[in-house]
């Protein structure tokens, strides 16, 4: 089952710090004002596919957000976000996994063709679109 929802288009950039308070800059974008819907569906449904403009947050602050509820690992889940180039997805995980003060691999990884930079502990993985795909047809 999957469901969409959809971030409004303001947009915003900041790093933020993973701290249960969050930053003026975080609490400003735009997908930390649906956050409570987006955890809600998260633990009712196995997909969902996330719609936002750019800079609202979506490949950053919601993994977070996961990370933060402590809706990752102990059950099982891994949340996977795809990005449009290799270089994308491994410059946010590093990001990311930064702002989470892990290093990256451990909670936060990536996976990009020739470059896999995940473990068993890794718990948000960053790919470029191309990989998604071929993950998927590996699967099949």
């Amino acid at each position: 089952m999957s469901r969409q929802i959809s971030a409004a288009s303001e947009t915003a950039s900041a790093a933020t710090s993973a701290s249960a308070e969050p930053s003026a800059a975080t609490a400003g974008l735009p997908v930390y004002k649906v956050r409570k819907k987006f955890l809600k569906l998260f633990k009712a449904h196995d997909v969902l596919v996330i719609c936002g403009a750019t800079g609202s947050g979506k490949s950053t602050q919601l993994p977070k957000f996961l990370h933060a509820a402590k809706l990752l690992g102990a059950h099982g889940k891994m949340v996977g976000i795809t990005q449009p180039r290799r270089v994308a997805a491994v410059t946010v995980a590093k990001r990311v996994a930064s702002e989470l003060n892990s290093g990256i691999g451990r909670t936060v990884g990536y996976a990009v063709r020739f470059d896999n930079c995940t473990t068993a502990a890794t718990r948000i993985k960053y790919v470029c679109q191309h990989q998604e795909q071929h993950a998927s047809f590996a699967a099949a």
